[in-house]
């Protein structure tokens, strides 16, 4: 364990969650669970509604929130990463953890590792940023005695540190490559361990399309004498203007209305309408008001976020290809523009080339950057991997100096749009705060 001395601050609380970094991603279950255990195990307390995938688990996870919250539910979200405060990552019915539960909930778990018996303390000896603050979210919703949990997996899903539930509904929303080195190599190895979060006797929830990431799913619900549920066959989603329907197997709802950009949130809300289609009547009552006024009113920033009308400036999170993709398709298709001029700062770990190969062509003009974070990849990184699909680059190594740049190029029809990274869209985020 990383000795600090106590907390007695939430600045100190956050520096101290900040300092586990230093022990990365570690993959695995053993240390969570005996954190955990040592607390008494706060994560049984209440019913989980389990969200992993490639793309579309923050959005997903949004939605069902405000609907359960609409629904007259007290509702525990957990998600990550944040975009400009840690206490982003922990809200109950849409309300972030305050600052001064952070530092006592950091303080009791500190306190609690450090008097632990000697056998315990070698298992807790490095616990990740990750695990800690998964510990802390569970124990924050316990304490407040939550009437459900959504929770939102880190990485992967079957060592993600999330997966000491037992959730009453898993949802995967897709599969994509990435984080190939900890997941291993292609889709079927990836979707492999998203299934971990598919649980004996449960029911999982997916929008892939994927015939190889079905398959591993069909297979792993077999073994596990789990339901399997698919868009497009077990439940639909017809876009009318403005709009769209919903067809489950007991909910058929219409003229639905959705306070996320982007037509492709439209899947992320259908998983959510399914996923609580099954658990209303059991333990949940969910009216079809309920369902409208949460779908009316779910908030998430950074993903396709308009902050700006004139210049015309939008935020996205998407940091690899498949994203980019997504966010290329809907800037073409939704809104109206002469030029437009990105801002992209990415992680180093992320498949940069192939996220630029989707998005760069479309530009006129991209702005490479470099968010404040040892992850993030550098000009010299960057720059060959833009040249190769993008018109005209500049290079501004300072996100504030990036952004300025950007809208002072844009003409009163351009659009700026910051992207590729949870990081870079929190940093300019908070920049316009400030302003």
């Amino acid at each position: 364990m990383l000795l600090m001395p106590a907390i007695s601050s939430y600045p100190d609380a956050i520096n101290y969650l900040y300092s586990l970094e230093r022990f990365g991603i570690r993959m695995g279950l053993k240390r969570i669970k005996t954190l955990l255990k040592l607390l008494k195990d706060p994560h049984k307390k209440f019913p989980v509604i389990h969200i992993a995938g490639t793309n579309g688990k923050g959005s997903t996870s949004a939605i069902i929130a405000s609907i359960l919250h609409e629904a007259g539910y007290k509702v525990g979200l957990y998600t990550s990463p944040h975009l400009v405060r840690f206490n982003e990552r922990i809200k109950i019915n849409g309300e972030e953890i305050s600052d001064e539960r952070i530092e006592e909930l950091v303080s009791k778990i500190k306190e609690k590792i450090e008097s632990s018996p000697s056998s315990v303390k070698s298992i807790l000896a490095s616990p990740t940023f990750f695990e800690f603050t998964t510990t802390l979210a569970f124990l924050y919703f316990a304490e407040r005695m939550v009437d459900i949990a959504v929770v939102e997996a880190g990485l992967g899903g079957r060592l993600d540190a999330t997966n000491v539930c037992a959730p009453i509904v898993s949802i995967i929303t897709n599969i994509a490559r990435e984080h190939e080195d900890i997941l291993g190599k292609g889709i079927e190895n990836i979707a492999a361990e998203k299934a971990g979060i598919i649980k004996r006797g449960g029911v999982l929830v997916t929008a892939s399309r994927d015939k190889r990431a079905l398959q591993v799913f069909q297979d792993t619900c077999s073994k596990r004498e789990a339901k399997i549920y698919q868009l497009g066959m077990d439940f639909k989603i017809r876009r009318s203007r403005g709009g769209f329907s919903f067809e489950g197997m007991k909910w058929h709802l219409k003229n639905l209305r959705l306070n996320l950009a982007g037509r492709f949130q439209y899947v992320n809300a259908s998983l959510s309408l399914f996923g609580l289609e099954i658990i209303d009547g059991n333990r949940f009552k969910i009216t079809e008001g309920a369902v409208k006024k949460g779908l009316e009113n779910v908030r998430l920033r950074g993903r396709l976020d308009v902050i700006s009308r004139r210049p015309l400036v939008i935020l996205d999170c998407a940091h690899n290809p498949s994203g980019a993709k997504i966010l290329r398709d809907s800037i073409l298709k939704e809104f109206n523009y002469k030029r437009l001029i990105l801002v992209v700062g990415i992680m180093a770990d992320k498949d940069i080339k192939g996220f630029f190969s989707y998005l760069a062509p479309a530009a006129d003009m991209v702005i490479l950057t470099v968010p404040h974070t040892p992850r993030a990849a550098n000009i010299d990184i960057l720059l060959p991997a833009a040249k190769s699909f993008a018109k005209n680059i500049i290079v501004s190594k300072d996100v504030k100096k990036a952004y300025s740049m950007a809208k002072s190029m844009t003409g009163g029809d351009d659009l700026v749009c910051v992207t590729g990274s949870f990081h870079t869209v929190g940093e300019v985020m908070n920049i316009c705060q400030q302003e």
